[in-house]
């Protein structure tokens, strides 16, 4: 009896040791792997585009390598727990620039309204990444007229400095439509690639460190009110024939901006902009919407399609 209450004991831990590699070669395998549970995988549901970029990074680094190397760590630790809460999905990054995906646009919007707050509010920058941007405006700022200085840094006295900016500035471009998703062999991750996020990329390219530009797409899609964003008007992007029309989504109090890189006469055409914005929140079908400004961004866009069909992997 004895005998076989042993075999019986040797044989239960020899189950649980069993049970519990097997657990631990599953967890190790995930572990190693992407979790893509919140990438977009439909080709036929529209997504949304988000590149993020540091102002003036490669300057920062060269007058303040000291104070980057630490920050760079924060950034990017800001930017991936803020992504895990929106339930967005880290395509890839390059250099100190973030590709993110999200299924709904109102998370991606979100993001990035709230990645702007979270950079503002933390206490850990060094006051050297200040410095360099304020040097920057005033060089920047050296030969214009007074009136034109008045939305750079450089202009401001310390105390109503601290009120609009502290610290890393990024720039974040935002676009919603419809893209191909291919899965990458060697990361078993989703890629993406397609005007979306060629779009995605140029937009992030018009804006300023500090702010957020937005297609029309992406303002219908995520449900923004006219109260929420502020019209640029038509901006030119790198590689399109056409302006396209983008939003800035406001987000900390009074900061201001010049006009977007690429802005085709801003003041001109504000009225119009400012139908639009109405016009989308009060409600065109958002798949519609998505249909017809992805039209329009195709037919303007046939250049970058031709000479960078591989465009998702590169940008």
């Amino acid at each position: 009896t004895s005998l076989r209450n042993i075999i019986i004991i040797v044989a239960v831990v020899g189950g649980l040791l069993l049970m519990l590699g097997a657990v631990g070669i599953i967890l190790a395998c995930l572990c190693s792997g992407r979790s893509n549970w919140t990438a977009p995988k439909d080709e036929k549901e529209p997504f949304t585009i988000i590149f993020t970029d540091i102002q003036s990074s490669t300057n920062l680094w060269a007058e303040a390598p000291e104070a980057m190397a630490p920050a760079l760590d924060h950034h990017h630790a800001l930017i991936r727990k803020l992504c895990s809460k929106h339930h967005g999905y880290e395509v890839k990054t390059i250099g100190d620039a973030f590709m993110i995906a999200f299924k709904d646009a109102p998370d991606a919007t979100e993001f990035a309204y709230k990645l702007q707050f979270e950079f503002f509010d933390d206490e850990r920058w060094s006051a050297e990444i200040d410095r360099v941007y304020v040097d920057l405006d005033r060089l920047a700022t050296a030969t214009m007229k007074p009136e034109e200085q008045a939305v750079y840094s450089n202009s401001l006295s310390p105390e109503d400095y601290r009120k609009i900016w502290n610290g890393l500035r990024i720039r974040i471009g935002i676009h919603t439509g419809f893209g191909q998703i291919k899965k990458d062999p060697v990361s078993h991750g989703n890629d993406y690639y397609g005007t979306v996020v060629n779009s995605a990329s140029r937009i992030q390219n018009a804006a300023y460190g500090g702010q957020i530009l937005l297609s029309k797409a992406t303002l219908v899609a995520a449900g923004l009110s006219p109260q929420e964003v502020k019209d640029v008007g038509e901006v030119k992007l790198r590689g399109v024939p056409k302006p396209v029309y983008l939003y800035e989504l406001i987000t900390i109090p009074n900061r201001p901006f010049p006009p977007p890189r690429g802005a085709v006469n801003p003041h001109t055409t504000k009225k119009k902009k400012q139908r639009e914005v109405i016009a989308a929140a009060d409600g065109s079908s958002p798949r519609e919407d998505y249909l017809s400004h992805q039209n329009i961004i195709t037919n303007n866009n046939n250049i970058i399609n031709r000479s960078n069909d591989t465009m998702g992997s590169s940008t």
